[in-house]
């Protein structure tokens, strides 16, 4: 499209000539300018700037004689200069001012794209590996956001189009510290901005370790145990409700059996139990009305605060075993009895292994070889030791088994925890 003017010029400029060489003739020294259409038009070109000054001189020796007169004659040489100068003023002028018009505007089209400029750069780690799919943004000095990007699978990253300005380059990847570059001007004209390349640093992940003592552990689990009450108000601090519940040590041990056996619940049961002997007429020897009453009940809670003191305290931190009745949960009915059952002659020392439950057989003798300096004297005796432990080891089983199918139901405030 750009060639279109040019070849029309081209042809016009031919014609011109070959109009010229018609008019002048080998034998026609002079040429006589007749046309009134060419002398408006030579009056007009007369008063344009891109027509030359011996042209000008031409022109108005022709337009000062009238239409019809005597014709002005002038040399072939004005004509040809006065053609060729039409030529010129209606075919080149408006190619020439295109012209000059394209190159201004492609000139201001060069000055406007040199105003901005592309900023581009390249994300690796600390071995130098790149860093691909890291989101990239570049924000003003204010933390205003202009453009935002990814790092190609090459790590590299580019703004096209970046205004002149100060600007910030920040770089975020999960596993890696976020990365924020220095203020970084980008001036008009200048060259497309390349940034050193960043360094990504792997980030610190920090993990807190809170170490406790076993000590500290059993001292929680043992206030929670404290907690439970069956049905309400009867004591169950000896069941453990956590599988793996820390070990006790002997001061923990002692604190606890001296708060289960001096509990207000145990004033209460040796009370029952007295009125029960009293009723019943067992210890005949210890007589009846209120010195047997009395009687009976003194004897009652000696065996009780004996038994559980050399049981659960005495003896259980002689042979390192845990005093508490692990409760099972699961399996079958059968499983859970058997476990219930056995809790009275097997027990779990204080490194998590089986044992024979040497503190409650041991337990149980002690109280009751004790129980022989204030039972009767018709009474004492080994059958007396015998049917204490008897009963201790029998009143263990029962206690267990009630607390492995009733006592989770039944008891208040127990851990929800597996």
């Amino acid at each position: 499209m750009a060639c279109a003017p040019r070849l029309r010029a081209v042809a016009a400029h031919r014609r011109a000539i070959y109009d010229i060489k018609d008019a002048i003739g080998p034998r026609k020294p002079n040429l006589e300018l007749k046309s009134c259409s060419d002398a408006r038009w030579a009056s007009s070109l007369t008063k344009s700037k891109w027509t030359s000054s011996r042209c000008r001189c031409v022109v108005d020796a022709y337009t000062q004689a009238k239409i019809g007169d005597a014709p002005r004659f002038v040399s072939r040489s004005a004509v040809r200069s006065l053609r060729i100068t039409r030529f010129r003023f209606h075919v080149y002028m408006p190619t020439r001012c295109s012209l000059f018009i394209a190159l201004f505007l492609s000139m201001s089209g060069i000055s406007d794209a040199q105003e901005t400029v592309a900023v581009s750069g390249a994300v690796v780690d600390q071995i130098g590996a790149v860093v691909a799919g890291a989101h990239v943004d570049l924000t003003t000095g204010d933390g205003t956001l202009v453009q935002a990007g990814w790092t190609d699978p090459q790590g590299n990253f580019t703004f096209p189009g970046v205004p002149p300005g100060s600007y910030v380059v920040t770089v975020n990847i999960v596993g890696f510290t976020p990365f924020a570059t220095s203020q970084f001007a980008v001036e008009a004209g200048s060259r497309p901005s390349a940034l050193p390349p960043i360094v990504l640093t792997v980030e610190s992940v920090s993990t807190t370790v809170i170490v406790r003592s076993t000590e500290a552990i059993a001292e929680e689990q043992i206030k929670a145990e404290e907690q439970q009450r069956l049905l309400g108000f009867i004591p169950s601090f000896y069941v453990s409700y956590v599988a793996d519940a820390a070990p006790l040590t002997s001061r923990q041990k002692f604190a606890l059996a001296v708060h289960d056996t001096f509990d207000w619940t145990a004033y209460i049961g040796d009370s029952v139990a007295a009125a029960i002997d009293q009723a019943t007429h067992a210890h005949p020897a210890f007589g009846g009305g209120g010195s047997g009453y009395a009687k009976r009940w003194a004897a009652n809670f000696a065996d009780d605060r004996t038994g559980d003191l050399l049981t659960h305290y005495v003896f259980a931190s002689l042979f390192h075993q845990d005093p508490r009745y692990f409760y099972q949960g699961t399996g079958t009915t059968q499983s859970r009895l058997v476990h219930a059952l056995a809790s009275a002659f097997v027990a779990r020392s204080d490194r998590g292994t089986t044992m024979p439950n040497y503190a409650y057989l041991f337990g149980n003798i002690g109280a009751a070889a004790v129980s022989n300096t204030y039972y009767p004297h018709v009474e004492r005796g080994a059958d007396l030791i015998l049917a204490n432990v008897a009963i201790g080891l029998a009143g263990r089983a029962a206690v267990a088994v009630t607390q492995e199918f009733l006592g989770k139901r039944l008891t208040k405030n127990v851990p929800t925890g597996p």
